[in-house]
């Protein structure tokens, strides 16, 4: 049964003496490698004085589990950290994951928020039409600290990734002449040259006739810790320039959040937030879960979320292994 306080524990907090000893008990319930204390809190709180011990276990929790913009050193009524604190404290509630999945070997049960950006650095794709070399620019520079600095233009940055780091020319030149990439063309060659591992295939079976939101991406990147580069046909629209294939970076999922829907039917269901980091402006997008459905399910998996009128969405996901 899931946990509740009156009011908030931490940092500048009322630190009523009963919140106290709910957020102590969650905290012992949890541990120490999923962000829990290092040894047992078992000293008795006092009204409105939060010990150091449990302010420092509070901040040792949220580093590990909670998004940086609530990471404040205190546990609010209702907020991110009192929900993941129940979650893996194993008190609810914890949505149901799709489970088993053999491209990635794991089952996970507890997480509710996954973070994969660390790392990365945005960048504007310089022409209309370069976002997958935008985005693949950005997952090698992950992978390969260092070796492209930051600071020179986005265009010289992909020009020195694409002229250096690939051994086929074609890529530069279709960079050099703004053309778009295909997601075929992108899985068949481009990915392949670069080692990217792909997901195609086990998409469209898991997304068929079912509202996936989060709840589809949360084991995928728990599982490899590394963003997603997702191309699809319908992730143009996002640009607003309809049955353009588009490449975006997923680097978040989330159950514990929720915003309305844009591209989705308004009352659609869906789980979740996802964060993408999108080329277009070179910076982080949250769409709800109706919305991943729906720009990302393959045609014809409508019994949810109706999709789009296109013939082909393609999709494509890889990340680098």
């Amino acid at each position: 049964m899931m946990k509740a306080i009156s009011s908030a524990v931490g940092r500048q907090a009322l630190n009523a003496e009963v919140d106290q000893t709910t957020v102590r008990d969650l905290l012992n319930k949890v541990a120490p490698s999923d962000g829990g204390p290092m040894s047992r809190l078992s000293a008795p709180p006092r009204d409105r004085v939060v010990s150091a011990a449990l302010q420092a276990a509070i901040e040792k929790f949220q580093n590990a589990n909670v998004d940086p913009p609530f990471r404040d050193g205190r546990v609010d009524p209702g907020g991110q950290t009192l929900r993941m604190l129940n979650a893996l404290a194993g008190e609810g509630p914890v949505k149901p994951h799709p489970g088993y999945d053999p491209h990635l070997g794991g089952v996970i049960e507890q997480a509710i928020s996954v973070d994969v950006s660390a790392g990365l650095v945005g960048l504007k794709q310089p022409t209309t039409d370069t976002c997958w070399a935008t985005a693949a620019t950005m997952m090698w520079k992950l992978k390969n600290p260092g070796q492209i600095p930051h600071g020179l233009p986005a265009a010289d940055q992909i020009t020195t990734f694409l002229g250096t780091k690939t051994r086929n020319r074609l890529w530069l030149d279709l960079f050099n002449k703004n053309s778009a990439l295909n997601a075929q063309l992108f899985q068949e060659f481009f990915g392949r040259e670069l080692g990217m591992r792909t997901l195609d295939g086990l998409l469209p079976a898991l997304f068929s006739g079912n509202a996936g939101g989060a709840q589809f991406w949360l084991p995928r990147l728990y599982s490899t810790r590394k963003p997603h580069l997702v191309n699809s046909t319908r992730l143009g629209l996002m640009v607003k320039n309809f049955g353009m294939s588009h490449t975006s970076l997923i680097v978040r999922a989330s159950l514990a959040d929720h915003i309305d829907n844009s591209f989705a039917p308004k009352d659609a269901p869906g789980l979740g937030v996802v964060t993408l980091l999108d080329p277009t402006y070179g910076r982080y997008h949250n769409i709800s879960g109706a919305d991943i459905d729906y720009l990302l399910g393959p045609p014809g998996a409508g019994t949810v979320i109706p999709a789009p009128p296109v013939t082909s969405n393609r999709l494509r996901c890889f990340f680098w292994p």
